[in-house]
């Protein structure tokens, strides 16, 4: 199912990669190495700090002011330096499958579009037949902002694995539609809020370096670990860290615009306390796109906050896959 992959163009107005405000994919550099050692229960920290645990010597580093420098890639790459499946995500790319150097990883069963599977708590998981996502019609779209009682998720909602990742689609708060393989376009309500935080938390997970990683954190967070994450180069040859989409959410507090959704992760009983994340989503012009859309944005202080460890999550409300 895999293709040799191939040479991509940036969305219109962005320059350099890593340039301070604009996305890191003008185009696809290669860098080999630099991969972490990342186990599942080392997610959350990882995504948290934003920096590849091997690159120790990044911490000072400053965005980008030219594009980098392209290396060796790994052993075994064609003679176009790119391998049938590498480790990343750019766009336009026709991987089915993600092979991690590191982690152990094996997404080898979910490669058949069209077809239900498992993920690794049993829950069930879509492969999508459109490469970047099987999205809802924007007509099923429901606006309800500010109607914050009794929020759940209406409707059928998928968790679908695109990209070496796990995307979460609700049929009426969406996402309705990616740009460059970045889901975007959630309905404008407390719904919609709580789909994006979840896909904040899951598929834009900002320790991740592939193209389509940092043109997320560029188009979906405002935090200090997002502009750490844009300072780093494009690495599609490192391993994509991948959580599952949350099994419950709360919201501590929600109004028209701004809503704050904690999310609890799947790889946990439901009936024992979790680290859960506190995510502000607010309703606001998306970066070189016209109209608005739930963004994650974090203070300083939200950031340093947006652990919540060990908390009861027996009164969050439960999201059922289908």
């Amino acid at each position: 199912m895999s293709r040799k992959s191939k040479k991509n163009t940036a969305p219109a107005g962005v320059e350099s990669a890593g340039q301070a405000g604009d996305p890191t994919i003008k185009k696809r550099w290669i860098v080999g190495g630099g991969l972490a050692v990342v186990i599942i229960v080392a997610l959350i920290a990882a995504f948290l700090v934003g920096e590849d645990p091997e690159d120790t010597d990044d911490t000072a580093q400053s965005p980008q002011t030219t594009a980098p420098t392209p290396v060796t890639p790994p052993e075994g790459d064609d003679s176009d330096g790119v391998a049938e499946d590498i480790p990343g995500a750019f766009p336009d790319n026709t991987q089915r499958h993600w092979p991690r150097r590191i982690m152990e990883f094996d997404d080898s069963a979910w490669q058949t579009p069209g077809a239900y599977a498992t993920d690794r708590v049993g829950r069930p998981l879509w492969i999508p037949e459109e490469h970047d996502g099987d999205l809802p019609e924007v007509s099923n779209r429901k606006d309800d902002p500010g109607k914050c009682t009794d929020v759940e998720l209406e409707g059928k909602t998928q968790q679908q694995y695109v990209n070496g990742r796990f995307l979460a689609v609700n049929e009426f708060a969406g996402p309705f539609k990616t740009d460059y393989g970045v889901p975007w376009t959630y309905a404008h309500s407390p719904q919609g809020a709580v789909m994006a935080a979840m896909n904040a938390y899951s598929y834009l997970n900002l320790s991740n370096r592939d193209e389509i990683g940092l043109w997320g954190a560029e188009m979906k967070w405002e935090s200090p670990m997002r502009d750490d994450a844009v300072a780093h180069e494009v690495d599609n040859f490192r391993d994509i860290n991948t959580a599952e989409s949350p099994a419950s959410f709360s919201i501590k507090s929600c109004s028209d615009d701004v809503v704050v959704v904690q999310v609890a992760p799947a790889l946990q009983s439901d009936t024992m306390p979790a680290d859960v994340w506190e995510i502000p989503m607010i309703w606001k012009d998306v970066p070189r796109r016209d109209g608005k859309d739930w963004q994650a944005v974090m203070s300083p202080a939200a950031e340093d906050n947006a652990i919540l460890p060990q908390q009861d999550t027996s009164e969050y409300t439960a999201v059922s896959y289908q």
